[in-house]
């Protein structure tokens, strides 16, 4: 059994892609090693967060500066108002900023869709209402409204909380509770100054929201039940991805159960500092899973943070393994694109349309004349000038046939002479047994068997009649080759011979050198 090129082409790339994808899969499973994964999905979260959260660090910074230097007025609702909406307007990664300071001066203004809510208070006069204003910019109030609370919304003051901390550079990050239940869902970024006019001390806060955040890591959502959390320069938690609904409302959430609601955190906790609190990683058998953390230093400006991971052993194998998945994927699709492809060729190849040609169709070829897809033929085995079968004519037949086949296929009409001449096929019928179309296309299909096979005459002939000026015609519609035909014929000695001929213009040519056809057969043939 032989095989065309494009068939070995074709299984040579199948093969390669198989064994690329087996060959992946193999490699992969077998280089699997869970605390390297939790290693480096830390290493890369840690990259995203310090990348996210960087920028906010530095803007705080800047703002303090301009607060130092008395670039806004600080002393009310406007002047904060004038310098805080344009910069919370300007940066979608804000979602909130604070004011404090030692007059007890309290100011939060917070992005609500295309508007901002502000409220202030000065804490002395704090009589357990909050009064809400709400802008579409800084200079137009669009509504306000009253909030009736029942505790000190700031319970601890922040200003003697932050004490040690508050003639620093540093910039902390806490969970803080003020004013509103808006801060919920937030990390907070804290700076404080001092100002030189006054000598007193100021505090600043900028917010984001920890779902904004995780929506700048993308190797999160290959996860199903990702712990992300921060540990701030206290070792306390800032939530980013937990269960802490129940915490506490003080400013710095300390580092216990009592105010964590998840249980997979509480192990954490609890292994974390039976090991030493070092950024090792470990696993934590968990409800018959098994959670893999880690603990690494965050590279943040001015800011002593921590980024604490923990993840379920079978997410890290999927995570890892799903750019495998879809590697495979598309060399597996690669393969079904090929293989569709590949049969869709074969069959444009194999099939040949069965359309006859209409009268239309064939007065048009005959007003074109003879072409590199169109022929006449006067007759099959008659012939006109000795009147008289001539088997030799048949070959002819044979021949443009072969050579149809050999080039880009086309249509072979016998029965009309070179001059468009309609002469018809009594003559050829008249040298059959039986005197009819029927038993001229047996003969004419025999003749080509004999030379092409049964097979080739089946898939690559159509046969058809057409009845001009009252006399019959027949076509032969040749369908490009697939493989390249040789016209076996004798000499003038009687020794047996094959010849290719192509179509070349509006003939059959022959091309004689083994180099010659080679070549062809190299060009047309093999890039099917």
């Amino acid at each position: 059994m032989t095989f065309s090129n494009q068939t070995l082409t074709y299984s040579g790339i199948v093969i390669l892609l198989l064994l690329l994808a087996v060959s992946i899969i193999l490699f992969d499973t077998q280089s699997i090693f869970t605390e390297q994964l939790i290693s480096t999905t830390t290493e890369q979260t840690e990259k995203e967060i310090s990348d996210y959260l960087n920028p906010i660090s530095k803007q705080l910074s800047d703002i303090k500066n301009d607060r130092i230097d008395n670039s806004f007025d600080y002393t009310n609702e406007s002047g904060l108002n004038k310098y805080f909406i344009p910069i919370l307007s300007s940066t979608p990664k804000i979602s909130s900023i604070k004011y404090f300071d030692r007059d007890g001066r309290q100011y939060l203004i917070y992005k609500d869709k295309e508007t901002f809510v502000s409220a202030f208070r000065i804490e002395k006069t704090f009589n357990n209402e909050i009064v809400w204003k709400r802008w579409k910019d800084a200079s137009t109030m669009v509504g306000q409204w009253k909030e009736a609370v029942e505790y000190d919304p700031v319970r601890v003051n922040w200003i003697k909380y932050f004490k040690k901390d508050a003639r620093t550079d540093s910039i902390f990050w806490f969970n803080l509770r003020g004013m509103s239940d808006f801060s919920k869902g937030e990390i907070d970024a804290v700076t404080f100054g001092n100002s030189d006019s006054t000598n007193k001390i100021f505090g600043l806060a900028i917010g984001v929201k920890a779902n904004n955040l995780v929506s700048s890591i993308p190797e999160i959502k290959l996860y199903s039940n990702p712990k992300i959390f921060l540990l701030n320069h206290n070792s306390h938690i800032l939530p980013i991805i937990a269960n802490n609904d129940g915490a506490s409302r003080d400013v710095d959430r300390a580092f216990t159960r009592d105010n964590i609601q998840d249980s997979v955190i509480i192990s954490f906790m609890d292994n974390w500092t039976k090991l030493g609190s070092d950024s090792v990683s470990f696993a934590l058998n968990i409800n018959e899973d098994k959670w893999w953390a880690q603990v690494d230093p965050i590279n943040m400006y001015f800011s002593k943070l921590q980024l604490g991971v923990i993840i379920t052993e079978a997410d890290l194998i999927f995570a890892y393994l799903f750019n495998t998945y879809l590697l495979v994927g598309f060399l597996l699709a690669s393969i079904i694109l090929i293989t569709f492809i590949f049969i869709w060729k074969k069959k444009k190849a194999k099939a040949i349309s069965t359309s006859r040609l209409s009268y239309e169709e064939l007065h048009q070829f005959l007003d074109e004349g003879e072409t590199e897809r169109f022929e006449l033929k006067s007759s099959l085995r008659w012939d006109y000038r000795e009147e008289r079968v001539n088997k030799k004519m048949e070959e002819i037949i044979v021949k443009s046939i072969s050579a149809f086949n050999n080039a880009e296929g086309g249509y072979l009409v016998i029965g009309i002479d070179d001059d468009n001449n309609v002469l018809g096929l009594q003559n050829d019928y008249s040298t059959l047994k039986k005197q009819n179309s029927d038993y001229f296309e047996l003969h004419l299909r025999n003749l080509i068997n004999a030379t092409f096979t049964v097979r080739y005459t089946a898939r690559k002939l159509v046969i058809s009649f057409l009845t001009l000026d009252n006399k019959e015609v027949c076509i032969i519609k040749i369908a490009k080759g697939e493989y390249p035909l040789f016209f076996k014929t004798t000499d003038k000695n009687g020794n047996k011979m094959e010849k290719f001929y192509i179509r070349s213009g509006n003939s059959s040519q022959e091309i004689s050198t083994l180099t010659e056809i080679n070549n062809y057969i190299g060009v047309r043939f093999n890039n099917n």
